[in-house]
C-alpha cells in the first residue's frame, strides 16, 4: 500500500494527514516521484508478476509500464522525466514511461541513483560484504571506484542511495565491515570534490527498507528503519548539518521506504 503524508517536512507532525494512492490488496512499494513532481512510479505485484506503475496525481488508475516480468526494484526516474530505471539482479536497465522494450544501463551494479542533471550515476557494485560505491558520466560509462578517506572503500553492505537535489552530495547508509550487523552509517558524499562526511553511526535501519530521500532543502533526508527494542519501521527525519534525527511517524505499522516530492511537500511511503 502507497501513501501521501500531506505536510511540509517539519518536525510538528501532529497535521499530517495520509492519504491512500494505491490500495490494492497484492504487494505495493517502493514509491518515486518523477522530477515534475505529478507522477509517483511504483512496484505492485500483478497476477503473480512484478511491474513497474506509473499513477499521475490527477488520474484514477495507474498505467503498467513494463510488459514482461523483469523483477525490478529499487527504482529511479531519469532526469528529463522519460525513463524509470531500475535494478535487476546485478545490473541497471532503463523502460521508457510509454513502455516498450528495457534497456541495459550498466552491468556489475546492483543500485543506482542519477544526479539531477541526469550527468552523473552514483552505483553500490559487489556482493554483500565487499560493496563500494562508484560514480560514472552517463555520455560514456566509465566506472571510478570512490576511494576518499574517510569512507569505507569496501563496506557489507547498502541499500541506501540518492543524490541531494542540487546535485552536490550523494546520502549513503552503509553497513560498516566492522561493526556488527544492522549497524548502520549514514554518509554524505560529495559528488565533486570535497571530504565525506559520516553523520551518524547506528542509524536506526531495517536492512529490507534501508533508503533514504532528500528534502527540497538539500539538508534534510527522511529514512526508514526500526530503533533496536521498538519492533517496528517507521520513519525519521534527519538534519544532516546538525546530525540530529527525529521520528516522524508512531504507531504499531511499519512504514517503509519513504520519497520526498521534488517540492519538500509530500513524502510518500509504503507499507
Amino acid at each position: 500500500m502507497v501513501y501521501l503524508a500531506i505536510q511540509p517536512i517539519t518536525l510538528d507532525t501532529s497535521t499530517f494527514r495520509y492519504t491512500p494512492l494505491v490500495t490494492d490488496p497484492d504487494f505495493e512499494g517502493y514509491p518515486t516521484w518523477s522530477p515534475d513532481g505529478r507522477s509517483i512510479a511504483y512496484l505492485a505485484d500483478l497476477n503473480g508478476e512484478r511491474h513497474i506503475l506509473v499513477r499521475s496525481l490527477d488520474a484514477t488508475v495507474p498505467t503498467r509500464i513494463t510488459t514482461t516480468d523483469q523483477n525490478p526494484s529499487h527504482l529511479f526516474w531519469s532526469h528529463d522525466g522519460a525513463r524509470i530505471y531500475y535494478s535487476r539482479g546485478n545490473s541497471i536497465w532503463s523502460v521508457s514511461i510509454a513502455g516498450g522494450e528495457p534497456q541495459l544501463v550498466l552491468e556489475d551494479a546492483r543500485i543506482a541513483a542519477m544526479s539531477p542533471d541526469g550527468k552523473t550515476l552514483a552505483f553500490l557494485r559487489g556482493p554483500g560484504g565487499n560493496s563500494s560505491l562508484w560514480f560514472t558520466p552517463t555520455g560514456h560509462f566509465a566506472p571510478a571506484h570512490y576511494r576518499t578517506a574517510p569512507f569505507p572503500e569496501t563496506f557489507t553492505w547498502s541499500l541506501g542511495l540518492a543524490f541531494s537535489p542540487d546535485g552536490r552530495n550523494v546520502a549513503v547508509l552503509v553497513e560498516p565491515r566492522e561493526r556488527a550487523a544492522f549497524e548502520t552509517e549514514l554518509w554524505v558524499v560529495p559528488a565533486m570534490a570535497g571530504e565525506p562526511r559520516r553523520v551518524f553511526d547506528r542509524v536506526p535501519y531495517g536492512f529490507d527498507y534501508a533508503r533514504v530521500s532528500w528534502a527540497a532543502d538539500n539538508r534534510h533526508v527522511v529514512l526508514s528503519g526500526a530503533v533496536s527494542g521498538r519492533g517496528h519501521v517507521l520513519l525519521y527525519l534527519v538534519d544532516t548539518a546538525r546530525a540530529s534525527i527525529h521520528p516522524l511517524t508512531s504507531g504499531v505499522t511499519d512504514l517503509v521506504s519513504p520519497s520526498v516530492s521534488p517540492d519538500g511537500n509530500l513524502p510518500t511511503r509504503s507499507r
